[in-house]
C-alpha cells in the first residue's frame, strides 16, 4: 500500500498526488559560508552532487521506505513513501516517475556533515534517522532512459540493499560493538568545549561513522539510539566549527 506520494510537476497528467512547490521556499544546509572557506575549514565534503535522476532510498528499521527522485543532492523532483514489503508499489512509483514529464525541482532541507534530510510536515514519518542509499547505476540510468524492463531489477536492488545493511549491522554488533559506540559517544561529548574539535575528527572518526551508517538499521534498539546520539554530537561539533569559520562564537 502506498502511504503517500508527492510529485512536483507542471503537468498534472500523472495519476499520483501532485504537490506544487511552496513559493519562496529556500533549502538550507548548515555549513560555512563559501566566501569564508579556508584550507582547514569545516567544508562539507560528505557528498557531491548526485547524477541526474538518482533514485535515493531511505530505509527505516521496520521497513518503511522513502523514495526520492533527485535532480542533485540538494534538489528533489519527486518523493514517495511506501514499504519494503510492497515491491509492486515501489515499481509503480518508479515507473510513474520514469514516464512523467515536466517534473519541477524543489529544495531538500538538510543538516550536518552527513547531509541528513530534515523531517518536514509533508512526510508521514521522520526519515532523518534512516539509512539513505543512492541508486545511480546502470539499471537506474536505463529506467529513466525509457527502458521500463529494468524496473524489476532496480526494485530488487532497492530491497536487497536493505537486507544487506541489516545483515552487516547484525554481524558488526555481534561482538559487543555497542560498548565501542558508547565510548565513542562519550569522547564526542567531551569535545564540546573545543569549537574547532570537528577538524580533528573530520578524516578519522567522522569517516568511520559514515562508513558504518548501516547501523541505523540495526535490530538492537540501544545500538540505534547510540548511533543517533553520535550523529547529533557530530552535527553539533560540525556546527560549532562552521560558526568559527564564519567568525562567529561558540554556540
Amino acid at each position: 500500500m502506498i502511504l503517500s506520494v508527492h510529485i512536483f510537476a507542471k503537468s498534472r497528467s500523472v495519476t499520483l498526488m501532485i504537490v506544487s512547490p511552496p513559493k519562496n521556499s529556500v533549502g538550507r544546509v548548515t555549513g560555512p559560508s563559501a566566501k569564508r572557506r579556508k584550507a582547514h575549514s569545516c567544508e562539507n565534503k560528505a557528498m557531491t552532487e548526485a547524477p541526474p535522476n538518482t533514485l535515493l532510498a531511505t530505509f527505516l528499521p521496520d521497513g518503511k521506505l522513502l523514495l526520492e527522485l533527485l535532480m542533485d543532492w540538494y534538489r528533489v523532483l519527486a518523493t514517495a513513501e511506501t514499504h519494503l514489503d510492497a515491491p509492486e508499489d515501489i515499481a509503480r512509483i518508479v515507473t510513474a516517475w520514469a514516464t512523467s514529464s515536466g517534473l519541477e525541482a524543489r529544495p531538500r532541507r538538510l543538516r550536518g556533515p552527513y547531509l541528513i534530510r530534515l523531517h518536514t510536515g509533508e512526510l508521514s514519518h521522520d526519515y532523518s534517522r534512516g539509512l539513505a542509499v543512492p541508486f545511480a547505476g546502470r539499471e537506474t540510468t536505463e529506467v529513466f532512459g525509457g527502458n521500463l524492463d529494468a524496473v524489476a531489477t532496480l526494485v530488487r536492488q532497492v530491497r536487497d540493499s536493505f537486507h544487506s545493511a541489516q545483515a552487516k549491522a547484525r554481524a558488526r554488533l555481534a561482538g559487543g560493538y555497542s560498548e565501542v559506540l558508547a565510548g565513542c559517544l562519550d569522547r564526542l561529548r567531551a569535545m564540546r568545549s573545543d569549537q574547532a574539535a570537528y577538524r580533528g575528527i573530520e578524516h578519522t572518526l567522522v569517516e568511520i561513522v559514515r562508513d558504518e551508517r548501516y547501523l541505523r538499521l540495526a535490530g538492537d534498539e540501544r545500538a540505534r539510539e547510540l548511533v543517533a546520539a553520535i550523529d547529533d554530537e557530530i552535527s553539533f561539533l560540525y556546527g560549532q566549527c562552521a560558526d568559527l569559520d564564519r567568525g562567529g562564537n561558540v554556540r
